[in-house]
């Protein structure tokens, strides 16, 4: 397709009345920011219809006011339950019982290792104590001395 003259003409008067457009929302937004969004909304490429249409359990898309609600009902039945129909025993019987005595918990240096890594090595330690940048970078080094400083205050009981 050739371009003629004419209709760079009528792209040129496109251009200059979007132009002309903004500079108007420009400068009613100066007065009302809240202009902003209807200006921005009414540029938009794609127009949405407010609710959009939803997928029945069947799988086709539908409008209809009653069926949206009923599958909205479904949606919120399934995912909530009613707390007068749920005792306190069923809730807790799937939580895992803790350890008996503290001596039961598994304690390895990996562990501490890992929370060495988690420290931002950037954060400010107290005077006198081993700065964080330092527990970072040498977390695999200290990893097992601190194991064995945390087993034997532990064994002592000076914690």
């Amino acid at each position: 397709m050739a371009i003629t003259r004419g209709s760079v003409g009528h792209k040129g008067s496109f251009s200059q009345r979007m132009n002309q457009e903004e500079s108007r929302a420009i400068g009613l937004i100066r007065r009302n920011p809240k202009f902003f969004w209807s200006y921005a909304n009414s540029m938009g490429k794609m127009k949405s219809p407010i609710p959009p249409p939803l997928r029945t359990l069947k799988g086709t898309l539908t409008d209809d006011s009653r069926v949206k609600a009923e599958l909205f009902q479904t949606q919120y039945v399934s995912v909530f339950s009613d707390p007068g129909k749920v005792s306190a025993e069923d809730a807790v019987r799937h939580i895992p019982k803790p350890p008996t005595i503290i001596a039961d918990i598994d304690f390895e240096p990996g562990y501490l290792e890992a929370a060495l890594k988690e420290l931002d090595p950037y954060s400010r330690s107290p005077p006198g104590d081993i700065q964080s940048c330092i527990l970072h970078r040498c977390r695999s080094g200290m990893a097992y001395p601190l194991y064995i400083l945390w087993k034997r205050s532990f064994a002592r009981g000076n914690v």
